[in-house]
């Protein structure tokens, strides 16, 4: 048999076998994103999203976002989120005093990145059962981008945050200094649902390229939304203050942190309500 015959020619490479394509899928899988009319689109490179690609939100660069989400991915929305979230609550807490806007600076920013890691893991195991393409990985760069961009928002609204707590009643008089606590509480809960809006309405854009069907994202959404509430309701419960009562002193968290839940003042307050009528 001569050379030739047994060796393979340049114009046909060697073949692979069944067991190292098979490797070769799983440690390579193919990339694409999302779908559309039952077809996959195009795949597109991934870079690092800058802040106005997280605002415009496309949904080929989320889609894509995810699929490429790193360690290094995960440091930028977190630093995102630290630095977002950390102006803002430092623009509301410092009505009470410099101190407490420093402390509600650290506390909102952390708040957001356990509610993230709490929500990435139940909804990792939410989302096949949904029929949403999203595993612990895919879901925790999700729920980040979304706080990613509702921290943005929220980082945006700090300077007029600033201005309110600037021109709000000083906490000399009682009374007047329970007005201006009521008033900044009302403008934070306007900015955070503000902020809070815009980026589920992103993330919906996103779940629906991941999922087969807008039903399936409909139902991850709104577990999502529910979980969410329990999460960062329940510790928003356990880490308050944030402004700070005008007749207590500055703490990092209350001596009765611990001391009853969110569910259970909200139901006493409605029982009153209710009762005074």
């Amino acid at each position: 048999m001569s050379p030739s015959a047994s060796a393979p020619t340049e114009s046909e490479p060697p073949k692979k076998s069944a067991c190292s394509a098979t490797i070769s899928r799983r440690l390579h899988p193919p990339f694409t994103i999302g779908r559309q009319n039952g077809t996959n689109i195009l795949p597109v490179k991934s870079s690092a999203l800058t802040i106005f690609d997280l605002l415009r939100a496309e949904a080929t660069s989320l889609v894509a976002e995810v699929e490429m989400f790193r360690l290094t991915a995960f440091l930028r929305h977190a630093g995102t989120i630290l630095l977002g979230c950390g102006c803002f609550g430092f623009a509301a807490g410092a009505w009470r005093s410099p101190l407490q806007g420093f402390y509600t600076g650290i506390k909102l920013p952390v708040i957001l990145l356990v509610t993230a890691f709490g929500n990435a893991l139940i909804n990792g195991m939410l989302a096949p059962l949904f029929g949403v393409a999203l595993d612990l990985r895919r879901s925790l760069a999700a729920v980040l981008l979304s706080y990613s961009i509702a921290s943005i928002l929220l980082g945006g609204i700090a300077p007029l945050i600033g201005f309110i707590v600037w021109n709000l009643a000083p906490l000399d008089s009682s009374k007047q200094a329970t007005r201006s606590h009521d008033a900044l509480l009302l403008s934070l809960i306007v900015a955070i649902a503000f902020s809070g809006v815009i980026a589920n309405h992103r993330l919906v854009t996103l779940l629906r390229q991941l999922s087969t069907n807008s039903r399936s994202a409909s139902r991850l959404f709104w577990s999502w939304l529910t979980i969410n509430f329990i999460l960062g309701s329940q510790l928003s419960w356990i880490s308050r203050p944030f402004i700070g009562a005008p007749r207590l002193a500055v703490r990092f968290v209350r001596a009765d942190a611990l001391h009853g839940n969110f569910y259970e003042t909200v139901a006493h307050l409605l029982k009153g309500f209710f009762a005074a009528r």
